[in-house]
């Protein structure tokens, strides 16, 4: 009896434990079912992330070649668990497979495009965010079947048969008979006219007219270092910046598909990069590092800018369109060498830059796709600012020889040196190698490229100070564009936008 009291007993307390844990569970509302009650209950709400993420992949996020989860929901400004959710739930793919959907329609976009901007597929591949060619080539194929190269022959070929050709307008021409040997005889006569012509009075070659130019340039002509304007023929001068600080106002750009300037600028927190109206209103931060940065130069599209910075040391880093840094170029580790003046080469991944690397300075083309360094220059003088000209014939730069600096242009095909300036010895007295971050220096002696290459305005020493000078390509003719007293120099180019 006693057992049998005991065996119930227990099966009570049994029935009691089992009773009470599934009425704990009940109270958790078992785990997965509450979890897939709070997801269906924030369904709206993932849908509107999933819009918004949306938005922010297609208009610049899916460029980023680290973009992520965590990437996003810091631009959103939500959990990475909202994300997550919001891509398997609403839009019923993993997050990677969502950005490489929109950078393979901006791909396809630019591979639209290639001819027109002279992209290579190179190009395309890191303008859509892809960090290497085999990933680009993967995803490309996996999204449309093919590869980059046919999606271009198959997209050409549909052009060509959408063209058709209009039936020629009914037109009799009507002349007086003419016998068939004279109309030769005429016909011959007017052709050796021609050529004779020709032969005899060439065209002539006219670079653009230097109005239709807006030079962006440096100045000290209001007694502090400040950005100026004029018309590239030199006339209507008007200054943008004004704030009359000894810490100079310098080294401006044209910001692509913008009416605004980007300058070097210490406001403050130290030497920025900074953006502002050309009626000198509204000035904003490009970049916002804890150190130096500066000589920010954007590519021809306007969705890459190339820029210095000390990370760690003097380093060249690349950065999307609106400023945010995508990854370090050049891997200088110590602050007694410097890479410096970063320009992009029209039509490549690639740029030009400076580095004392090998005991001095000397001009390097640096293919971002490869990260491989080439060797431009390399003598016993110190160069700097190397441009390359939007043809690509020419790189224009500044050396210094025997104490003078002069502006000289390669042929990049054949290697041949020519000098553009014929500075005086007196120039050595303000101008030195040493002080190349000092804006009365070495930044208002960089040469510049006018956008069709037609002409190059570049430093020259007259007066006791610097000027802006201008070289006309086809003619070699040189115009000076600045005359007083002041310091100009750093000009930048553009064509005049349409009233």
């Amino acid at each position: 009896m006693c057992l049998a009291t005991a065996l119930q007993i227990f099966i009570v307390l049994q029935n009691l434990l089992l009773f009470g844990f599934l009425l704990l569970w009940h109270e958790s509302g078992f785990p997965c079912a509450r979890q897939r009650r709070e997801i269906n209950a924030s369904i709206p709400s993932l849908k509107m992330l999933d819009g918004r993420l949306r938005q922010f992949l297609e208009k610049e996020g899916c460029l980023d070649p680290e973009m992520s989860v965590a990437r996003a929901a810091n631009e959103l400004h939500v959990h990475e668990r909202d994300i997550t959710n919001a891509v398997n739930l609403v839009s019923g793919v993993k997050f990677p497979a969502l950005v490489n959907k929109y950078r393979i329609e901006r791909a396809k976009e630019l591979l639209a495009e290639k001819d027109k901007r002279k992209l290579t597929i190179t190009d395309i591949q890191f303008l859509s965010g892809f960090n290497t060619k085999s990933n680009f080539h993967r995803v490309f194929k996996n999204e449309t079947g093919c590869s980059p190269t046919e999606y271009l022959a198959a997209a050409n070929n549909r052009a060509k048969r959408l063209v058709r050709k209009k039936d020629p307008p009914n037109i009799q021409l009507k002349w007086w008979p003419m016998p068939g040997a004279l109309l030769r005889r005429v016909a011959l006569w007017g052709t050796g006219s021609v050529a004779m012509f020709w032969l005899l009075f060439p065209p002539m070659l006219h670079a653009a007219p230097l109005n239709q130019y807006d030079i962006v340039f440096d100045s000290n002509r209001s007694g502090f270092h400040e950005i100026h304007i004029m018309d590239g023929d030199g006339q209507n001068v008007r200054q943008i910046t004004s704030r009359r600080s000894e810490m100079a106002d310098h080294d401006a750009r044209w910001i692509p598909g913008e009416n605004r300037i980007a300058f070097q600028s210490y406001r403050g927190r130290g030497w920025r990069i900074w953006s502002i109206g050309l009626d000198g209103k509204t000035p904003s931060l490009v970049t916002d590092y804890t150190n130096y940065e500066g000589e920010p130069h954007w590519n021809a599209a306007g969705d890459r800018m190339l820029f210095t910075s000390y990370r760690p040391a003097q380093n060249i880093m690349l950065a999307d369109g609106q400023g945010r840094t995508i990854r370090r170029l050049t891997s200088n580790h110590s602050y007694r060498v410097v890479a410096d003046h970063p320009k992009w080469i029209p039509g490549q991944y690639a740029f030009t830059y400076v580095s004392d690397r090998d005991g001095d300075f000397d001009v390097y083309r640096f293919d971002i796709a490869t990260g491989a360094s080439q060797s431009l220059t390399d003598n016993a003088f110190p160069d700097f600012y190397p441009t390359v000209s939007p043809g690509g014939k020419w790189m224009a730069y500044l050396s210094e020889r025997n104490g003078v600096f002069d502006t000289f242009l390669i042929n990049l095909a054949e290697g041949t040196e020519t000098p553009v300036s014929q500075n005086t010895a007196a120039s050595a007295s303000q101008y030195n190698s040493r002080l190349m971050e000092r804006s009365s220096s070495l930044t208002a002696l960089a040469p510049a490229w006018s956008p069709d290459g037609s002409w190059l305005a570049f430093f020259c020493f007259m007066g006791g100070n610097a000027e802006i000078c201008a070289l006309n390509l086809k003619s070699r003719s040189t115009i000076r564009l600045t005359n007083n007293i002041a310091h100009d120099g750093a000009p930048a180019w553009r064509l005049k936008p349409a009233p």
